[in-house]
């Protein structure tokens, strides 16, 4: 039976999909959660030991591949939750250090500040936080829709400003 937060899933891979494309990369996601019992496909699989143990590693909810001309592949991975609390950071964080992810988003349905103020006040006291490895950064972003009806993601201010840290830099 699928959860609450997989009916979310379509338009999350839709709008990081279209994140990554209007700043001129290909793109190829994947929804991996809330599909039953699942694998991550290989494509997205860095190591030869991930690879091997593919069958038994726990699935964020997207995956994709990005990339920019002639340059490699950056992994993407997206963990959605629909009021992020701190320790859906840290597992978003596991899954970073686990797939080598070159980016790594939790998104939810609605900002922080409005869905889990006690997260956001967490974070504002230690932003180090929201660092993953190789001194990359874990984006929280959340779903916005436009005024013409189109899903889109989005940082709040209020958030950005907290968490210390630009906009999305890709």
């Amino acid at each position: 039976m699928p959860s609450d937060e997989s009916k979310f899933y379509d338009m999350t891979c839709q709008a990081i999909q279209e994140l990554f494309e209007l700043h001129s990369y290909s793109t190829d996601f994947e929804v991996i959660g809330g599909r039953g019992k699942c694998r991550v496909p290989v494509r997205f699989l860095k190591t030869k030991a991930l690879q091997k143990y593919a069958s038994q590693l726990p699935t964020p909810d997207i995956m994709g591949l990005v990339k920019k001309g002639t340059r490699e592949s950056n992994l993407v991975l997206v963990e959605f939750k629909s009021e992020p609390r701190y320790r859906d950071i840290f597992q978003t964080k596991g899954y970073n250090e686990l797939y080598r992810s070159d980016f790594t988003f939790l998104i939810s349905r609605e900002p922080m500040f409005k869905s889990s103020k006690k997260t956001l006040d967490f974070v504002r006291h230690d932003h180090k936080l929201l660092r993953v490895r190789y001194g990359r950064r874990l984006y929280i972003m959340f779903l916005h829709k436009t005024s013409e009806g189109k899903i889109t993601l989005a940082q709040s201010a209020v958030e950005v400003g907290a968490f210390e840290y630009p906009d999305l830099d890709l």
